[in-house]
Formats: structure tokens, C-alpha cells, sequence
């Protein structure tokens, strides 16, 4: 009969007998414990994340924004509450100073016209915070914070599992699509992620990076679930400084490459996400030999819109949708009425192009069609 054994530092494990648990050596007793993790807590294994005595399912949302850089991130989070209809969300905001108090002003004139819509969301504002050795480097690596999402188990210490996502996306489904997504990863895998490019077209990492990386296209980090309580067991915070050290003059994406050395060294800890939860304007022009279209949306239609490379800010179709969401009331009744605007927009700028995304509009936004019908 089993007992358990009190970690205070990590998860509770199973120790399948006393009198080995007594005479494992240190090295063994260790391996022994990783292969018994039992890391998930109940309501990130469970089919129904976060659902609990009928309350709602429960979604943390996880934004960064700094540099002054805000805008974006509230259009994202408009359009998180306009598909977050059955769920309770919350949304953790990471932001410095430069950006706090036009952050705090924003989100909650965000919060109040929800409570106005007769939608409803809880938020709290934090600090970033980066380990001291080396923190100057972190806040700068790529863009302003973006390496701030490697150190969210330490930041947010009481928190098993959120969602990430760049503040460059906007969502075009329910949130529950994603999130149940935590279900379905094995006992091993604590990211949920999708490939930087798809497997039928060469892509940046196996042709021009000089790391190892995720195979065979290496991955885009601009969406990810996380499971935190998983990351602090296999140090992943120590794992990306180790990166760092190594390869530091050679991440020539930030901390999207630092996840890609890491999950080259350990492929399990991989869940791969459809590429409809992350749709960037690398599926509609392709940069590369080959095909690079995100075929599973074209059956499911696009989930998350993903601004990547500035898309938001230049003429065209990804600034299109960016503008439609960021004037878009919060009123459910009023989502049918953006569904065709978004067709519209979709249709005049593919009808003139040679380039398809995803087939028709109504392939595109088939998940908003859904939704608003």
C-alpha cells in the first residue's frame, strides 16, 4: 500500500513503497520521484477545467505590457470578453512602470463598460519582476518584457495554470476551445503551444537559426498555456538562465527561442496546439518554398488571430480585424453584427488579391459564425 511523501517545495508525489522510499540513494530517489509526479492539481486534469460545485469554468489570462505599449493589449482583452461567455475570467496584467497607470486607466473603463453589457470580469494589476543576476538583460531580450512569461511561476506563485497570449492577438472563439485543451495534455507536458511554421513549408529554424530548437520547425510562443504548477517542478526558470548563458548572443527572437532550446533538450514537455489558436499572417504569405497554410483551419475556422511582425500597425487585412475589435461593443447582441463586418472586410481585401487564407469567409470566421448565430 502506498503512502505519500511531503515535498514542500514541489508537488505531492507517490512513493509506491516505504521500504524503498527508506534505502533509495539520492540520485535514484529523484528520478523515482519524476517518474511518480503526480503535478496537475484536480481542476487542470479534469474535462471540465476549473468548473467546481456548478460555479463557472474559471479561465487566468495572462497579458504582459510595457514600453508604453497598452493599446493592443486592451483590444486583446475586449475581444477575450466579448468570447468569454460560461466562464469566469480573470486577467493577471504584467506591466512597469512607464505603462501602469495608462494600463490601470484603460482596463478599468474596460471593466466598467463590461458591468454595463451585463458582462463581467475580475482583474489584478502586477510589477514585472526578472531575477536580479541578469535582469537588465531579461527586460530587454527582444522586445520590452516579453522574457517576463519564462518567470511567471515565481511572479505568481498561487497560480497552477493560465493562459498567455501576446497582446498582439485578438480571440475570434471561445475561450473554452483553448482552455479545455489542458485536458488533454499527458502527465508530462506543461505547455500547450503551436509550430512557428507549418510542416509542409521551410520555415526560419530550419534554415537560418544558429540554437538548437523544437523539430522540425521549431515553435511560436505567441500563445501558450502554461501549466506553472509543472514549470516549477522542472525548474524551468533555471533551465531558460541556463539558455541564456549558453546561447545568448544567438536568440535572435528573444525568449521564443530560449522555449525552443529548452523543449529541443526536452521534447515531452510539448503539447502541440492546432494552428488555428495561433493564425498569423505567415498563412496567408507564405515566405518560404512550399505551403505554409494552416489546414485544420480551413475545417475549424481561425480561433486567435495572431498580429505577429507588426501586422496590427500596417495597411491591410490584419489591421482590418485589429480596428473592427477595437471599436466592438461588449454587448453579445451586437456580435452577429460584427461577424459581418468581419466577412466584409475579409472579402473585399482577398476578392483582390491572389492570396487565400483560408478559402472563403465563411471558412475563416466559421468559429465567430458559430458563436453569434
Amino acid at each position: 500500500m502506498g503512502f505519500t511523501f511531503p515535498v514542500t517545495k514541489y508537488p505531492r508525489v507517490l512513493i509506491m513503497s516505504r521500504k524503498n522510499a527508506q534505502v533509495m540513494g539520492h540520485k535514484y530517489f529523484f528520478w523515482y520521484l519524476l517518474q511518480n509526479i503526480k503535478a496537475l492539481p484536480p481542476d487542470v486534469m479534469s474535462p471540465e477545467v476549473g468548473k467546481r460545485n456548478g460555479e463557472l469554468q474559471k479561465v487566468i489570462l495572462g497579458v504582459v505590457s510595457c514600453g508604453g505599449r497598452y493599446e493592443e493589449a486592451m483590444t486583446m482583452l475586449r475581444s477575450a470578453v466579448l468570447f468569454s461567455g460560461g466562464m469566469s475570467l480573470h486577467v493577471v496584467a504584467i506591466v512597469d512602470d512607464e505603462t501602469r497607470q495608462n494600463f490601470t486607466d484603460a482596463i478599468t473603463s474596460l471593466f466598467e463598460e463590461a458591468l454595463g453589457a451585463s458582462s463581467f470580469f475580475t482583474y489584478e494589476i502586477k510589477s514585472t519582476w526578472f531575477p536580479p543576476k541578469n535582469a537588465g538583460i531579461w527586460k530587454k531580450l527582444y522586445a520590452p518584457c516579453s522574457a517576463q512569461r519564462i518567470f511567471f511561476p515565481s511572479l505568481l506563485p498561487k497560480v497552477d495554470a493560465l493562459l498567455y497570449v501576446d497582446s498582439d492577438t485578438v480571440f475570434v472563439s471561445e475561450l473554452r476551445g483553448i482552455w479545455n485543451h489542458f485536458s488533454k495534455m499527458d502527465q508530462t507536458q506543461w505547455v500547450g503551444v503551436t509550430n512557428e511554421d507549418e510542416p509542409t513549408g521551410d520555415g526560419w529554424y530550419n534554415t537560418k537559426a544558429e540554437i538548437p530548437y523544437f523539430k522540425p520547425r521549431g515553435l511560436n510562443t505567441g500563445v501558450l498555456l502554461l501549466n506553472l504548477t509543472r514549470m516549477r517542478f522542472y525548474e524551468a526558470e533555471q533551465k531558460a538562465e541556463k539558455v541564456l548563458r549558453l546561447y545568448g548572443d544567438k536568440l535572435y527572437w528573444g525568449d521564443q527561442d530560449i522555449f525552443n532550446v529548452m523543449f529541443s533538450w526536452n521534447p515531452e514537455f510539448v503539447y502541440i496546439l492546432p494552428c488555428e489558436y495561433n493564425f498569423r499572417p505567415s498563412h496567408c504569405f507564405c515566405r518560404y518554398n512550399g505551403s505554409c497554410s494552416c489546414g485544420s483551419a480551413a475545417l475549424q475556422g481561425v480561433r486567435i488571430i495572431h498580429g505577429n511582425l507588426q501586422a496590427f500597425r500596417k495597411k491591410g487585412f490584419f489591421q482590418s480585424i485589429y480596428k473592427a475589435f477595437q471599436k466592438q461593443s461588449l454587448s453579445q447582441e451586437k456580435l452577429s453584427e460584427l461577424n459581418e463586418e468581419l466577412q466584409k472586410r475579409y472579402n473585399n481585401f482577398w476578392n483582390s488579391s491572389d492570396h487565400k487564407c483560408v478559402g472563403s469567409s465563411h471558412h475563416f470566421f466559421k468559429q465567430l459564425i458559430s458563436w453569434s448565430s
